[in-house]
This record gives structure tokens, C-alpha cells and sequence, in this order.
């Protein structure tokens, strides 16, 4: 089936508008695409750079080990921290009997003190009670 070709200028105007439309229309379009194409595949160049390798193992086996090696040392560290606090509970009660040690050694001073103050002054009576019953002799 043909189609009949316009009988008249206008018609043949018309399907020239649209006829160079089209072209226009695809060499713009043809034009932005390959500008959008350049821009990925310089992003995709990117890409590839940061994820191919330049050793023998595979990327996804590097990640995978350091991700173990993560996970050992999160346990590790898991380990750590409970030691840290048992440990710190030890101290903890350690301050309480050293608290309790210095309160214990605080009165027993306190008791020393008064012991030696009755002391001297069971001296002192001693010594006045003596002179008293000898007033000849040498002083104590």
C-alpha cells in the first residue's frame, strides 16, 4: 500500500516541517544521549578503577576477610570489656575495705590517744601521791 504524495504546496510543506521535525527532533535527542553516555561511562571508569583488583584475590574474598577480622576483633573487644568490668567491681569493693581499714585505724588512734592521756595523768597522781608521802626524795 503507497502513500499518495500531497497534491498541493502546503501539503508539501507540512510534510516537510514534520519530516525535518523528526530529524531534528532525533539529532538533538542522539545529541543529549551521547553526552549522557560519555558522563557514565567515565563513572563507570571510576567505578571500575576503585573495584578492580591489581592483586590475584577477588574483591568480594577481601571483603569477606576483613569483615571476620571485624566480627573477631568486635568479639574481642566484647571480651575486654567484660574483664574491665569485673574489674571494676574488684576495685570497687577493694575502696570499700580500704574506707573500712582507715575508719578501724582512725579509732584506734583515737583509743591510743585517750589511753596515753589516762596514762599520763595516772602518772602525774603517782608522782604528786609520792611526793606527797615522801617529800624528801629525789623528784621522779
Amino acid at each position: 500500500m503507497t502513500t499518495p504524495l500531497p497534491a498541493d504546496t502546503v501539503g508539501l510543506m507540512g510534510l516537510i516541517i514534520v519530516t525535518v521535525g523528526g530529524w531534528v527532533t532525533a539529532i538533538i535527542n542522539g545529541w543529549l544521549h551521547r553526552r549522557e553516555v560519555k558522563t557514565i561511562r567515565g563513572d563507570v571508569g571510576e567505578v571500575k578503577e576503585q573495584v578492580q583488583n591489581s592483586h590475584k584475590t577477588n574483591l568480594r574474598d577481601d571483603i569477606d576477610k576483613t569483615r571476620r577480622a571485624v566480627e573477631s576483633v568486635a568479639a574481642q573487644v566484647g571480651l575486654i570489656d567484660q574483664k574491665l568490668t569485673d574489674l571494676h567491681s574488684y576495685t570497687t569493693s577493694q575502696a570499700h575495705d580500704i574506707t573500712g581499714i582507715r575508719q578501724d585505724v582512725g579509732s584506734l588512734r583515737g583509743e591510743v590517744r585517750k589511753e596515753r592521756q589516762y596514762r599520763i595523768e595516772f602518772e602525774r597522781a603517782v608522782r604528786e601521791a609520792y611526793r606527797a608521802a615522801h617529800p624528801e626524795a629525789d623528784p621522779i
